[in-house]
């Protein structure tokens, strides 16, 4: 019984050591993985706020133009008294 229970601890002992290097590789894996998650978020954040500050810029094109739309109506309607379209 003696030489098959230190067989047993052996055999338990090269398994034990076998799952504590595939868990330290994995984790190893795992932080590499985080960080390109990171990096990826990171530049997907910065692609959102290029893209509002793009929208922003186009939001106020849109109102100036509008605005001037609207007073060069105005002027042609007061300067030639013809019915503009709306």
């Amino acid at each position: 019984m003696d030489g098959a229970a230190t067989v047993l601890v052996i055999v338990l002992s090269v398994v034990l050591i076998i799952f504590l290097v595939l868990a330290i590789v994995l984790a190893i894996l795992l932080i590499r993985i985080s960080r390109q998650i990171k990096h990826i978020a990171d530049s997907a954040d910065i692609a959102v706020k290029d893209a509002n500050s793009v929208l922003s810029g186009v939001k106020n094109f849109a109102t100036t133009a509008a605005a001037v739309r609207m007073a060069i109506r105005a002027i042609k309607s007061f300067k030639g008294g013809k019915n503009v379209k709306k």
